[in-house]
Parts: C-alpha cells; sequence; structure tokens
C-alpha cells in the first residue's frame, strides 16, 4: 500500500519517471561507460576478422612476410581472448560476465563461426594455403565473421541508446562508425591483396568490384565523422581534438586511394604492395587512438 500510495504521490506531483524495461532471470545491468568500452572492443573484432586474411594474404605474396604472420597471429590470439571477454568477463577491460539473453545469442553465433576460422587461420600460417581459391575461400569465411560480429556491436549500440538517452545517445553511434573505419581500411587492404593474388581478370572483378564498394563506404562515414551525417546518424564531433583527428583521416584516406585505385588498371608492383601494406598498419593505429578517445568521453 505504501508504495502505491507513493507512485501516486509522484505522478500527481509532476515529478518524471523513467521505467527501465524489465531485467531477465540472472541479467545484470551494464553500466553506459562500460557498453562505451564494449562498443569499441567488440567493434576491433570486425577490424580483426579481416586483418587476419589480409595478414594472410600478404604473407603469400612475401610482402613483409614476417611482419604480416607476426600480425596474423596477434590478430588470432586477440580476436579470441577478447571473445572470451566479452562473455565470461575479465581482461584488461575488467568487464563484468555479459548476462543479456540476445547479446549471448549472438556471442554463440560467432563462437561457431569462429571455431572453424581459427583452424583455417592456423593452415594459413602453417604455409597450407597456397593457391588464390584457398584464400579466396578463406575471404567467404571472415565475411560471416564479419556479419556476426557487426551484428554484436548493433545490439551493443542499441542497449546504450536505450540507457543513455537521457545523457549522450548518440555517443554509442559515433563509437560504432569510428570503430567500423578500422575494419574498412582492413577489407580494403583484404581486397586489393586477393585482386593480386588472382591468376585472372575474372577472379580479379569480384574484388576490385567489393574494394570499391569498401572506399565509397569508408569515404562516406569518413566524411561523416569529420563533419557530421544526417544519413549515418552522426553529430558534430563532441570534442575539437577528434574533430581534428577526423579531419586529418579523412584527407590521410584521400591520399592512399589513389593507390588502391590503380588496381583497376594493373597489378600493383612489389614497392607498391610494401607501401600499401605498411599504410594500412600505420592508418590502423591513427584510426584505434580516435575510437579509444570516444570511448574514454
Amino acid at each position: 500500500m505504501l508504495r502505491i500510495f507513493l507512485l501516486l504521490f509522484l505522478v500527481s506531483s509532476g515529478t518524471g519517471l523513467t521505467i527501465s524495461a524489465p531485467l531477465h532471470a540472472g541479467e545484470t545491468p551494464m553500466s553506459s561507460s562500460e557498453l562505451q568500452v564494449r562498443i569499441d572492443v567488440a567493434g576491433r573484432q570486425r577490424m580483426l576478422s579481416q586483418r587476419m586474411v589480409r595478414t594472410a594474404c600478404n604473407a603469400q605474396l612475401d610482402v613483409n612476410r614476417e611482419r604480416n604472420i607476426t600480425l596474423l597471429l596477434t590478430s588470432k590470439f586477440l580476436f579470441d581472448s577478447t571473445l572470451k571477454e566479452l562473455r565470461n568477463g575479465g581482461g584488461p577491460e575488467k568487464f563484468q560476465p555479459e548476462t543479456d539473453p540476445k547479446t549471448l545469442a549472438i556471442i554463440s553465433e560467432i563462437e561457431e563461426i569462429w571455431d572453424v576460422f581459427k583452424g583455417r587461420i592456423t593452415e594459413a600460417k602453417k604455409g597450407n594455403l597456397e593457391r588464390y581459391s584457398d584464400f579466396s575461400a578463406l575471404s567467404e569465411m571472415s565475411m560471416h565473421l564479419l556479419k556476426t560480429s557487426n551484428a554484436l556491436v548493433e545490439n551493443l549500440d542499441d542497449r546504450y541508446s536505450a540507457l543513455a538517452s537521457q545523457n549522450n545517445p548518440d555517443l554509442g553511434r559515433m563509437i560504432n562508425i569510428s570503430g567500423r573505419q578500422r575494419m574498412l581500411i582492413q577489407k580494403a587492404g583484404k581486397e586489393a591483396c586477393l585482386a593480386q593474388l588472382a591468376d585472372t581478370h575474372h577472379e580479379m572483378a569480384p574484388h576490385l568490384e567489393q574494394l570499391q564498394k569498401t572506399i565509397t563506404m569508408f569515404e562516406k562515414s569518413a566524411f561523416g565523422l569529420a563533419f557530421s551525417s544526417r544519413e549515418l546518424g552522426l553529430p558534430a564531433p563532441p570534442t575539437v581534438e577528434i574533430e581534428t583527428e577526423n579531419f586529418n583521416h579523412w584527407q590521410e584516406w584521400s591520399n592512399l586511394v589513389p593507390l588502391f585505385e590503380s588496381l583497376n588498371t594493373e597489378k600493383l608492383s612489389e614497392l607498391e604492395l610494401h607501401e600499401l601494406s605498411n599504410s594500412v598498419e600505420f592508418f590502423l593505429n591513427a584510426l584505434d587512438r580516435t575510437v579509444q578517445e570516444y570511448a574514454r568521453l
């Protein structure tokens, strides 16, 4: 009776009430700050799915072979350990265990694909993938891993928006899109490498088509992050520092695009392949720093 009286009093006095969605049995509420970091970390998984194929492909072409093998193994370990942390908690970010049923279901989907994919990555490291068809199949599998990993990011983004509706509901979206740029630069590098590895123009064609789509998406996102975009749901950058970095990323990308697009006319030289491999990793590090700045807000 006291609780009913208190509720009637609050309503009649005009006090605002925020009624959260009911928690499922065993579900633990998560803070907006932890969700911000989870969006960043889960978004990094998208990048790793493409980076593993890109580095394996470059190693096969003998482009910075030792460096790319190291990046391949590092990426495999990071994806595996992060996936466990997103489910069970812990890790450098000291996550609490995940309890949301929908999120856990998506993680289970990722785990099923990953169990097969990581075996193929081990084969690539051993040099057992040699033909273009081997790497094309590996790329197809990476796209399934990317799709499910992206579903996890979107799920966390939605949860953040629902929780932070009275604070900064756009921040989760900004972390999501900024983090996606890391994936797109790796995906562009992957498609360029597969086009280079292809034996015929017929084999090259689908990779060049995907490369162009990736270029277009990166450019649209880079412009939106730098200047805002209603289409992408991106407001103006939240700080002067992030605004400056996003503008620099947009300019840096413009310098890199001609190297990708030159594949439309002829394959890259050995020097160009090394330049592209180094540029993709250098750009990734710069993009990663910006995503982390968003996540710390």
